[in-house]
């Protein structure tokens, strides 16, 4: 189930629900939204493996499903252009063009495979794509055209160190903003990867994301934490 709910954490609505039908869900992995409003919901999918991509109205309500048939997949992104990044297979990076109406074409595989274990993934305004290596600690950089032009991190739990990195995001400055997960804190970074600071301090931030007003989202194991806009960019 896919719960929705406002800036106050009060409850919208809920949908989704278990089943194989169109517009049920078996193992929800990740949400994004879309250009258009659409929510966007990957989906594990079944014991064999093979899931796909649904997408909603802003109410829940079951459009298409945009991919099907995809191994392991992970996380999903949406990049200024309307394009659809879809993290399958445990280190395949994929690659959903928006071809109007909500519709998308089959993606295509973005680069080379990835060396490492794909963790989250996000977009920068200039259309670059960062991705968090959970198990190695660090932080990737891609291009549009799929070639990675810079990386950072490094096991540890000083200022500027990573330990087991989640979830990604960018801020409206371009700051590159991590969950830095095993060291409980969310970190912002510049876009070379130079620390700048410690956010918040949050038990265990695993998904993060802005706000439309630049409030920083964070969610741990069973709560949600909304940091105000002028404590991301004071």
């Amino acid at each position: 189930i896919v719960h929705v709910f406002n800036q106050r954490g009060h409850l919208l609505f809920n949908f989704g629900g278990e089943g194989r039908d169109n517009g049920a869900l078996i193992h929800p992995e990740s949400i994004c939204t879309d250009i258009s409003g659409h929510i966007l919901v990957a989906d594990q999918g079944n014991w064999r493996g093979k899931g796909w991509v649904s997408m909603f109205t802003s109410r829940g309500k079951f459009v298409r499903k945009v991919a099907s048939g995809l191994s392991m997949v992970g996380r999903i992104a949406v990049g200024q252009e309307g394009q659809l990044i879809v993290l399958a297979a445990w280190n395949k990076i994929l690659v959903f063009t928006a071809a109007g109406n909500g519709s998308f074409t089959q993606g295509e595989q973005f680069g080379k495979n990835a060396t490492y274990l794909t963790g989250y993934v996000t977009y920068d305004k200039e259309g670059n794509l960062y991705l968090s290596h959970q198990d190695g600690h660090t932080i990737y950089g891609y291009k549009s055209q799929g070639e990675c032009f810079m990386k950072f991190g490094k096991w540890g739990w000083h200022e500027g160190q990573l330990n087991h990195p989640s979830g990604i995001c960018t801020s409206d400055l371009g700051h590159i903003i991590v969950a830095n997960t095993g060291n409980k804190r969310v970190d912002m970074f510049k876009r070379d990867g130079g620390f700048i600071r410690t956010v918040v301090n949050i038990p265990k931030p695993y998904g993060i994301a802005m706000g439309p007003d630049g409030q920083l989202v964070v969610t741990d194991e069973n709560s949600v934490t909304i940091v105000p806009g002028q404590m991301i960019c004071p």
